[in-house]
């Protein structure tokens, strides 16, 4: 600190033997949380960068900074400060960019986030806390998306929702190609293919979408991609056969898969016996939203009510979902047919833990042969579950020689969701069996007497 001192009193000797030159003030938007930064413990940062450019810096008006000086000395500590704070000092008004990420809506998304920020606070308060915690090519280097988003697009804020602020959606602020900059790379760190904004102040007010990148499902050559799970970080190539060589070993293999259903622009019809992996449901959902393509999913009814399923939060949105209507079977197919063109077929569950964990596979063809079968599968089968997907399914009554449970041991399981009448579990009676229907009996008098799990 002392040397910024020097630098700054021997400039101002040198100034005085000469004619002096014109000074002026110039104001730069700054958030007020930042400026704690700026001034430094004891005031040392901000004096010495006055020092340093015979400036003096105001941080006592909200939102703002001021800066007087000579005109050449005001640019050269603007651009000392950007580089100090990692964000854009500018006198041009910010502007608002909202993200297609919302509180509640899109949690999974939204806590990746907020723990990059948390994280970031318990370092700089703590720098024995950085020791202890895994080091970069762990797991946990996912957390730090905000603060890369921040430093590497110079935003003046990236507001993330959290139980801290009342926040709805996240918001970039700054200069408007800084915050559409952001707008790609949350994309990429993310793994959503793209995100859907409004721009709002600064002079602009508008919404966008940038189609992410596609493959041609059209193409007349032959697809026939064959993945394998756990997946790679680099997936070897060709993954589409028009696609450019040096795409090569840059996608993933879930990333492979991802694009495939970026690269729909008619219809996605998705047959999937369970489906919990975010990043595949994002992708059903920006097609839905922005691209206008007609999606249709079809899941297993008991599936649909496990804890994590994103089959609620398709409805919401207004994908067309349904259900088998049998508890004691299952819809347990897995592929989806996209545009009519292209099939997706395997034994890969839509879920996390078949992407990273499980051993999986997951074929890709254009063969019409094959689309037009399960094309065709289903259609049929969603006229067959129609209407299961909005209510709950009636229950299918047991065999007549069903065995009638032991009332010895039974315990009130739920209420029968035909006649609200009490269904006793009596699972020692059945075996243990992961679905035992006829160990489940309403004793209701009003005519329900067999109720489904």
């Amino acid at each position: 600190m002392v040397n910024f001192f020097r630098r700054g009193l021997l400039a101002t000797k040198k100034k005085a033997r000469g004619s002096p030159k014109a000074t002026t003030s110039r104001f730069y938007y700054f958030p007020d949380s930042a400026k704690g930064k700026l001034i430094g413990r004891g005031g040392g940062t901000i004096k010495g960068l006055s020092a340093t450019y015979s400036v003096t810096i105001d941080t006592d008006q909200s939102g703002v900074i001021e800066v007087a000086g000579v005109e050449e000395k005001i640019e050269e500590c603007r651009v000392a400060i950007e580089d100090l704070m990692k964000m854009r000092v500018s006198g041009d008004t910010p502007c608002r960019v909202t993200f297609d990420l919302q509180k509640e809506r899109d949690e999974s998304f939204l806590g990746k986030l907020r723990a990059n920020r948390y994280r970031s606070a318990a370092l700089t308060s703590c720098p024995e806390a950085s020791r202890a915690l895994p080091q970069a090519g762990s797991r946990s280097t996912s957390h730090r998306i905000t603060n890369k988003v921040e430093q590497e697009c110079l935003l003046l804020d990236l507001e993330v929702p959290g139980s801290d602020n009342k926040f709805s959606h996240v918001t970039a602020v700054g200069a408007v190609e800084d915050c559409l900059k952001a707008c790609d790379m949350l994309a990429s760190e993310l793994e959503l293919g793209t995100l859907a904004y409004t721009t709002t102040g600064a002079g602009v007010g508008a919404a966008g979408y940038s189609t992410p990148p596609q493959f041609d499902l059209l193409t007349s050559r032959a697809i026939a991609k064959a993945l394998f799970f756990p997946g790679r970080d680099e997936e070897p190539g060709p993954y589409h056969p028009d696609a450019d060589p040096g795409e090569e070993k840059s996608l993933s293999t879930l990333a492979v898969a991802l694009k495939y259903l970026d690269s729909a622009n008619k219809s996605i019809d998705v047959a999937v016996f369970n489906i919990t992996e975010d990043r595949l449901t994002q992708r059903l959902l920006d097609a839905h939203r922005h691209r206008g393509v007609r999606v249709r999913v079809i899941t297993d009814d008991e599936q649909a009510k496990q804890t994590g399923s994103d089959a609620a939060r398709l409805r919401e949105a207004g994908v067309p979902l349904e259900m088998d209507a049998d508890f004691r079977y299952h819809m347990h197919h897995k592929f989806a047919c996209l545009d009519g063109a292209v099939l997706l077929n395997g034994s890969f569950n839509w879920t996390r833990q078949a992407s990273e964990h499980n051993n999986e596979n997951l074929v890709i063809t254009n063969d019409s042969s094959l689309v037009a079968a399960f094309h065709s599968q289903f259609e049929t089968l969603w006229k067959g579950f129609e209407g299961t997907g909005d209510a709950q399914a009636p229950a299918t009554p047991p065999p007549a020689n069903a065995p009638a449970p032991s009332q010895e041991e039974d315990t009130v399981f739920t209420a029968c969701p035909k006649c609200g009448g009490p269904i006793y579990d009596n699972r020692e009676a059945n075996q243990g069996r992961k679905n035992p229907w006829p160990s489940f009996k309403c004793k209701d008098t009003r005519g329900c007497q067999w109720c489904e799990w």
